[in-house]
């Protein structure tokens, strides 16, 4: 039966209803609690996959119930969808017996599967994508973990992470924690607003589509804000960081500092000690925002 369905489903442009009977029909409700609002428009979901290569791995996050992986199937060499509700299993493993390209993983992608699936994936693929209609309750710890993977992602995300994502100056009122990490690892290119009304149910906010490229010239201001972002897994202190970061930068100038030259680079950054004591993850976002203007306007090498 659930084949059948989506047999239709493919035929049609008009997919809102055809969502609506599939979830009524199999008593499956939505869970707010998980993010669950699922895309309803195919319009959308075309301008996610049309600028992916069709030779690359895509990692999709939440497939839910397999509106966005059908679409990905038909355009990509392999997709590995990555899914935490397993209420989902009778929709979706009808789809991966249709697609030999297409496979299931049951599993919280914030867990290390999703870690473990790229490791074993890079040998085999030149070109590997995160895609996903990002649940919103994970939209932060998610784009942490995108940052430390370095691969580029298109992601469908709720319209004030998309707002804050983009701003790069520390003293814009709206820069944030993610802002931060964003414009430390990424370049990013808005591909649509997205209604909430393309949505089931009906989200409070607007959405929209974002490519995140890994940065590819990467200032020295960025090299120091991706350290002190990817030091925060080992805990380190953000003055140890600077320091230490400092040091590495003046030898890729061809310049050999000691410790306590960089220690007084730093210093002059006047930083309180609640910032320089802490690691990246235990700073509000006053604290980062005070961080990233410092490291903007200070002379960090000789």
């Amino acid at each position: 039966m659930v084949s059948i369905i989506w047999d239709k489903l493919e035929k049609t442009d008009i997919i809102s209803l055809m969502i609506t009977h599939i979830y009524k029909k199999g008593s499956v409700t939505p869970n707010l609690n998980l993010g669950q609002h699922f895309i309803q428009n195919n319009k959308f979901l075309e301008k996610m996959v049309s600028i992916l290569d069709k030779n690359s791995l895509v990692i999709e996050v939440g497939p839910g119930m397999g509106q966005l992986t059908t679409f990905l199937a038909k355009k990509v060499k392999k997709v590995i969808a990555i899914e935490i509700d397993k209420r989902f299993q009778k929709y979706l493993l009808p789809i991966s017996k249709k697609f030999k390209n297409v496979e299931f993983i049951f599993a919280d992608v914030l867990s290390s599967t999703f870690d473990s699936v790229i490791v074993q994936n890079k040998k085999r693929f030149n070109s590997i994508f995160i895609v996903s209609n990002l649940p919103y309750h994970i939209t932060e710890p998610f784009i942490t973990k995108l940052a430390f993977l370095n691969l580029p992602a298109i992601l469908m995300v709720g319209k004030k992470f998309g707002y804050q994502s983009q701003i790069t100056n520390p003293n814009d009122e709206h820069f944030t924690e993610l802002s931060y990490i964003c414009k430390s690892f990424f370049d990013i290119h808005k591909i649509s607003d997205v209604p909430k009304s393309a949505f089931w149910p009906i989200p409070k906010t607007d959405s929209v589509i974002l490519k995140l490229d890994p940065k590819r010239k990467r200032t020295d201001i960025d090299y120091i804000g991706q350290k002190i972002i990817l030091s925060q897994k080992h805990g380190g202190l953000v003055k140890n960081v600077l320091m230490n970061t400092i040091i590495e930068l003046e030898a890729t100038h061809n310049s050999i500092i000691t410790k306590n030259l960089a220690r007084d680079i730093v210093n002059r950054l006047k930083l309180n000690n609640d910032i320089l004591n802490k690691s990246f993850s235990q700073l509000n976002n006053t604290e980062v925002k005070i961080l990233s203007s410092s490291i903007n306007k200070a002379k960090l090498t000789k």
